[in-house]
């Protein structure tokens, strides 16, 4: 293969055979100078394949078809992009409620899309709890063991943005985060945003419950900026906080904050 006109920088190179789950994979980290470079060899080798089921947390059997839902491995870095998120990330669940997910790399967390009245819960492998670690599968291996738990209490957490004067405010973000810095990461389940509507009422549901929470109302928010940790500590001490149970709903008014 050969590549032109190339701007010097620190880059990734990836090659992938076939454009199926099953195909292979290679990765190699490259910096480019101001001269050519060449002899690049990239030797591919197959992904992992993780397998597991679907349960409900009562052990009630599930009230929808195993095709509505569908389960993901989610890249667990932002900088992490390429092949490795291909077909094989994402997996239907079979009538038995087993499911299969192949071609992958990378640190991933497991994640899945419900019908509405259900959320996830938490995530197993091997009986150790893995919902919100990042984990890495050995390449050419097969995982067995996953675990996936749906639960149908969901929490809702909704009010009004207002600005001083106590009037209703449309154009603002609702930020909901937690206190943990450390669930700050990328594809965390405890960030969420929402924007009011014409009342100047916000709702966010299926926040996992257990966590100390932080809220503001901001405006003039740019796309992804709400998940940015840097941008998040930025702003902890101007948020409000509130606490979050299992299934709870919850009102909670929040006013416009001003950024300096």
């Amino acid at each position: 293969f050969r590549l032109t006109n190339v701007v010097p920088g620190r880059y990734q190179a990836q090659a992938r055979t076939g454009m199926r789950g099953d195909g292979e994979l290679a990765k190699m980290d490259i910096v480019i100078g101001n001269d050519d470079v060449s002899g690049v060899v990239l030797v591919t080798a197959p992904g992992a394949r993780a397998s597991g089921n679907v349960v409900s947390d009562t052990g009630e059997a599930l009230n929808f078809r195993p095709q509505q839902i569908q389960v993901a491995a989610r890249m667990a870095d932002a900088d992490a992009q390429g092949f490795g998120g291909g077909p094989g990330a994402n997996a239907r669940v079979g009538d038995d409620w087993t499911f299969e997910l192949s071609n992958l790399t990378d640190a991933r967390l497991i994640r899945v899309n419900t019908p509405q009245e259900w959320t996830l819960k938490s995530v197993f492998l091997e009986g150790q709890e893995i919902t919100d670690r990042p984990m890495e599968f050995p390449p050419g291996q097969t995982v067995t063991g996953l675990q996936v738990v749906l639960t149908k209490k969901i929490s809702v957490v909704s009010g009004v943005v207002t600005d001083d004067r106590g009037n209703p405010v449309l154009d603002a973000t609702v930020v909901v985060f937690p206190a943990n810095e450390r669930l700050w990461m990328y594809q965390s389940r405890f960030i969420r945003a929402a924007r009011p509507d014409q009342e100047g009422s916000y709702r966010l549901t299926a926040l996992p419950p257990g966590e100390d929470y932080l809220m503001i109302a901001l405006q003039g928010l740019e796309d992804g900026q709400a998940g940015d940790a840097d941008f998040l500590a930025t702003i902890r001490d101007q948020a409000t906080g509130f606490g979050l149970a299992d299934g709870e709903t919850k009102a909670v008014d929040v006013r416009l904050t001003t950024r300096p």
